[in-house]
């Protein structure tokens, strides 16, 4: 090896034990900290298996699932967690459920059995989200939330909700202001939030589900270059993070390659998994 090749390893070796300095010390504010992630994970349902889940710099969970102090054994690996919270619609299945009103709601979801479009708009649900909700999950050591259904406020489905959504968004970051914001198919609101948030993830970029036929399907280049290449500009721009969320079948090892190795080639930092997002790929597929 040269010289000038032992000068170049040194400093990619140098650069690395920046980057992982920066993830695994406690003492770096989580808004700070996220801005150094390489790689995340995302799981809502299943067992939380924690050796997979410390594998990676952040880990999304969802709070009512966690059982075992999930985000404590996360934050003493050095692990960033972040806690699931939607903010768009009213689900069965949660502990205050029982606290919505018939009233907040504008619809059913199609797609997800029991889950109920919500009025964002609505000061009670507002107040539920503030005064109940995320008093409750930041009882454990979790760094941020990721805001699940941004999108009800998006053109294709209640557009009136934009303001309440703003607006909550802005409630919670002066509420919590160390904590991490992520929104998730919230782009149609980045620009407009992008000082108060720390990043956006977006689904369905390379590798999809479709809901009506039940496949798992790959975009062409034709479908994504444009949508990945304008991810990447605003990413640039508005020095926000853009996370990827893509969908493949457990058993498509070669989608699951696809989709990261594309991700990675626009500067965007993929996870893929089921659409039921409760298994964890194992990335050397």
């Amino acid at each position: 090896m040269t010289i000038r090749q032992s000068l170049i390893a040194l400093c990619l070796l140098l650069t690395s034990l920046r980057c992982n300095t920066m993830i695994s010390d406690r003492t770096v504010p989580p808004r700070k900290a996220i801005q150094s992630v390489h790689d995340f994970v995302v799981q809502f349902s299943g067992e939380y298996r924690m050796g997979e889940l410390s594998r990676h710099h952040l880990a999304i969970i969802d709070p009512d699932q966690a059982k075992n102090h999930e985000a404590d054994t996360l934050s003493a690996r050095n692990v960033l967690p972040v806690a699931y919270l939607n903010i768009g619609e009213a689900e069965e299945y949660r502990w205050y459920y029982s606290e919505i009103r018939k009233e907040w709601l504008l619809g059913k979801n199609p797609n997800w059995e029991g889950h109920f479009y919500i009025d964002v708009n609505n000061a009670d649900w507002q107040k539920l989200v503030l005064d109940r909700i995320l008093p409750r999950i930041f009882r454990s050591p979790y760094a941020g939330v990721f805001l699940d259904m941004i999108d009800i406020a998006s053109p294709a489905l209640y557009p009136a909700s934009r303001d309440g959504v703003v607006n909550l968004i802005s409630r919670i970051r002066a509420a919590y202001p160390e904590k991490v914001i992520l929104l998730n198919n919230g782009l149609f609101l980045a620009e407009g939030v992008s000082d108060i948030i720390d990043g956006v993830c977006v689904e369905s970029v390379f590798g999809t589900y479709d809901f009506r036929t039940k496949q798992y399907l790959l975009r062409t280049a034709g479908e994504f270059d444009q949508h990945a290449r304008e991810l990447q500009q605003i990413q640039n721009r508005l020095k926000t993070r853009i996370f990827v969320i893509d969908y493949a079948a457990p058993a498509d090892t070669a989608a699951q390659s696809f989709i990261r190795t594309k991700a990675s080639e626009y500067e965007l930092t993929p996870f893929v998994s089921d659409i039921e997002l409760n298994t964890i790929y194992p990335v050397s597929q």
